[in-house]
């Protein structure tokens, strides 16, 4: 698995557990962040940007939805 996808991975399993699982998670990924060579560190920052850019598409998105459910109403 690339960096980027195991960088995904682990941050969505720590994201959705909770209690001991997300300790788990959250070392899981301790782990890998402290082993990136300075490549992996470029590549987990363009896994952040694209991950940061699909959220704003997401949240985008409700708002024009939101919009047209307003304009609906009246």
């Amino acid at each position: 698995m690339d960096v980027k996808q195991e960088f995904l991975r682990l941050k969505e399993w720590s994201v959705c557990s909770s209690g001991e699982e997300r300790n788990q998670a959250d070392n899981a990924l301790d782990v890998f962040l402290s082993r990136l060579t300075e490549e992996d560190k470029k590549q987990v920052f363009e896994a952040i940007d694209e991950d940061l850019a699909s959220l704003h598409v997401e949240v985008e998105d409700v708002h024009l939805l939101q919009k047209k459910i307003h304009c609906a109403d009246r």
